[in-house]
């Protein structure tokens, strides 16, 4: 199932793995993007699969969404030309997500008393 599987575990696979406190992309992930990263359907598959995550810490979220950032930062500079072109779309993504969540703690800091 050449055709099939790639998008699939795109979709499921662990895209971050901790060392410590530590975030960065899993080697599977890796795998996947470095042998399937020309297929537009792989790429779209670890873009929602990177969006299913849940939160529940308590305070600011900006460096949970500066971590994620980061972790583009090594695929910028891919081999492959589709996997640097969605890296960069991911990690404006992520740089728009830090500046939301900026904004939420300039709020929250302005109305606190």
């Amino acid at each position: 199932y050449p055709d099939t599987l790639p998008e699939r575990f795109a979709g499921m696979c662990p895209v971050c793995q901790y060392h410590g406190t530590q975030m960065e992309l899993s080697d599977f992930f890796l795998w996947l993007i470095d042998c399937y990263g020309d297929n537009e359907k792989v790429l779209q598959a670890f873009s929602s699969n990177f969006g299913t995550y849940s939160y529940t810490g308590i305070g600011s979220m900006k460096g949970y969404y500066q971590n994620r950032q980061n972790l583009f930062k090594p695929l910028l500079s891919h081999t492959n030309p589709k996997v640097a072109a969605w890296a960069e779309s991911m990690y404006k993504a992520e740089e728009q997500e830090v500046n939301y969540q900026q904004m939420i703690d300039d709020y929250r800091d302005m109305t606190k008393y």
